[in-house]
């Protein structure tokens, strides 16, 4: 089981599912959403569903994830990326990086960088916030991440770090900052 313990604790609902990310356009997490549900987590609140929309407050603290179906001799990659940045109308800054978390092990603490929670600017709308979970090929088999979080190439990323496009996890919520 997949296990990451950060300072405050929030589960999530989670869909497994063998989704391929079709790059370079945008990942359709909308129909991931509506296949296959095969995991079930949920918050330290109310449950909440793969394209549900929740209040901003709601992911302020860093996620607790869990993913009970990891493979115990393998390493995972979580990404978690604004897709509708600056605005949903025009997402211009298209995929904000919120949180890359690599070198996931089962039941062992990873490495947590810096989390940035969803913030979407005031009076841009509904604005969706996805996790995409990959394999990772070995320790460290990713490219450190640096600049600015907004128009991170997520598809790009992938392929420098050798990371796979087929999501064996997946989850999104949307929330709007009124």
């Amino acid at each position: 089981m997949l296990l990451l313990k950060p300072y405050q604790v929030l589960w999530f609902v989670a869909l497994v599912h063998q989704g391929v990310m079709d790059c370079p356009s945008t990942i359709d997490m909308d129909r991931m959403c509506e296949s296959k549900t095969i995991q079930m987590l949920t918050f330290n609140q109310p449950d909440v569903s793969c394209g549900e929309s929740v209040p901003p407050t709601a992911f302020e603290a860093m996620p607790r994830i869990k993913y009970p179906s990891a493979n115990p001799d393998k390493l995972y990659f979580l990404l978690m990326v604004d897709p509708d940045a600056p605005n949903p109308v025009d997402p211009t800054l298209r995929y904000w990086r919120h949180w890359a978390v690599g070198d996931i092990k089962t039941k062992k603490d990873a490495f947590i960088p810096e989390y940035a929670p969803p913030s979407p600017p005031p009076g841009t709308g509904e604005h969706r916030y996805q996790f995409l979970l990959v394999e990772q090929s070995s320790k460290g088999a990713y490219q450190p991440i640096t600049g600015d979080r907004g128009h991170f190439n997520l598809c790009n990323y992938l392929d420098r770090s050798g990371l796979s496009h087929s999501a064996v996890a997946v989850f999104q919520f949307q929330t709007e900052n009124k």
